[in-house]
C-alpha cells in the first residue's frame, strides 16, 4: 500500500503521513498541541485568576470570612482559625476548638487561675498536702500512692444495678489487680443559706451561692495514675492499655466489679469523658457476678465440652461433619466402604 506494507490497507496512515499520529489538538491538525483557554478559544490566552475568574483581575476573590482580598483574621477565633469554636476561657487562655487546650483546665480545685490547691481523695481541696486522704475513711482496697503520670476519667453518672450511688460510695480504678487511683462520689453540695437545699433553688435566691462538696456540677472524676518509673508506680497504667473500675457500697461494705459504657485507652494527661460506670447483674442475677451465658445457653456453663463439635454431644465424623456418619474403612480410606481391597489387600489388585 501507500505505506510500503504488503497487503496493506493504507491504515497506517492516519491523515498526516505513514506511522504518524493523526490530527490532535482543539483545532484538529497533523501535531496541532492546541488547547481551548478558559473562554473556549482555541489555542486562546485566557486564563482563570486566583478567584476563578476568567479573564478576571483577582478582584472578586474572597476569604473564609466572606471579606473580598481578605486575610481570613476578621472571623478568626482566638486559635486563628477561620469561623472557628476557640474562645478565651475563664483564665483568658485560647481553649476549645482546635486550641488543643480545654477550657478552664487552668483553674484549680478552688476556681483560681494558675492556683496550687488540689482535690484530695477525700475531696477537700486545699493547697496542704499533708493533709490529704485525712478526712476520710479510705477503703483498704482502694489505697494507691500519687504519680506524676496521670490522667482523669469523668463519668456522668456511676450505678450499682442502675441505681445512683450514695454521697460515702466509692469508685476506684484499676490496672489488673492494683489500684491506680479512688474517688469519693459524694455528687451532693450545700447553699450559703442553708434553708435552700436544691441547687436551683439556691442559685435562684438573692445573693446566694451553691457549693458542691465534691464532684462539680455533680460529675465526679476518678484519677487514672500511670508508671512514671519510680518504684512507688510499679503496676500502674501504661499508655494504651484499658483501667477497670470497682465500686465500694459503704452500707454493705461490697466491693464490686463496675462497667464503664466505653473503654478509652489511658495516656498521661488524658481527660476523658464517660456517659456512666455500673455494677451490673449477671446471668444469675448476682449484682457484680461474672457468671456469663456460654455458647449453649448454660449460665456459668463451660462451653462446648473438647472433643465435642455441638452442645448436644455428637463429635466430627472423618469427613468433617459434625454429628455425621461417615467412617474410616480397613484401608484408612474416610467413607470408603472397603472398596479399595478387592480381595488380595488393600490398594492391590
Amino acid at each position: 500500500d501507500s505505506c510500503g506494507v504488503c497487503d496493506g490497507d493504507g491504515s497506517d496512515d492516519l491523515g498526516c503521513g505513514c506511522f504518524v499520529p493523526g490530527p490532535s489538538g482543539c483545532d484538529n491538525q497533523c501535531g496541532s498541541t492546541l488547547v481551548n483557554d478558559c473562554a473556549g478559544v482555541c489555542g486562546g490566552t485566557s486564563q482563570d485568576d486566583e478567584c476563578g475568574i476568567c479573564d478576571g483581575d483577582n478582584s472578586s476573590c474572597t476569604d473564609e470570612c466572606g471579606v473580598i482580598n481578605g486575610d481570613n483574621s476578621s472571623c478568626a477565633d482566638c486559635a486563628g482559625v477561620p469561623n472557628g469554636e476557640a474562645e478565651l476561657d475563664s483564665c483568658d487562655v485560647c481553649s476549645g476548638g482546635q486550641s488543643g487546650h480545654l477550657p478552664d483546665s487552668d483553674l484549680d480545685c478552688d476556681g483560681e487561675c494558675f492556683g496550687a490547691s488540689q482535690m484530695d481523695i477525700c475531696g477537700v481541696c486545699d493547697d496542704d498536702s499533708t493533709n490529704d486522704g485525712t478526712t476520710c475513711e479510705i477503703p483498704a482496697a482502694f489505697l494507691y500512692n500519687q504519680s506524676t503520670a496521670q490522667a482523669f476519667y469523668y463519668f456522668d453518672s456511676a450505678t450499682i444495678g442502675g441505681i445512683t450511688l450514695d454521697s460515702d460510695d466509692w469508685v476506684g480504678a484499676f490496672n489488673g489487680e492494683t489500684c491506680v487511683g479512688a474517688r469519693l462520689w459524694d455528687t451532693t453540695g450545700f447553699c450559703s443559706d442553708i434553708q435552700y437545699t436544691d441547687q436551683t433553688a439556691c442559685e435562684e435566691a438573692w445573693e446566694q451561692t451553691w457549693t458542691w462538696n465534691n464532684c462539680t456540677s455533680g460529675i465526679c472524676d476518678v484519677p487514672v495514675l500511670g508508671e512514671d518509673g519510680y518504684e512507688y508506680s510499679e503496676g500502674y497504667m501504661q499508655l494504651g492499655g484499658i483501667p477497670s473500675f470497682k465500686i465500694f457500697q459503704k452500707s454493705t461494705g461490697e466491693i464490686y466489679d463496675a462497667v464503664p459504657s466505653e473503654d478509652i485507652p489511658w495516656s498521661h494527661l488524658g481527660i476523658n469523658f464517660i456517659e456512666n460506670v455500673n455494677v451490673e447483674y449477671d446471668c444469675n442475677d448476682i449484682l457484680g457476678g461474672g457468671s456469663v451465658v456460654d455458647e449453649c445457653g448454660v449460665c456459668g456453663g463451660s462451653g462446648i465440652p473438647d472433643g465435642q463439635c455441638d452442645c448436644t454431644g455428637n463429635v466430627e465424623d472423618c469427613a468433617g461433619e459434625c454429628g455425621g456418619n461417615a467412617y474410616v474403612d480397613e484401608c484408612g480410606v474416610c467413607d470408603g466402604f472397603g472398596l479399595d481391597n478387592i480381595g488380595c489387600g488393600c490398594f492391590e489388585p
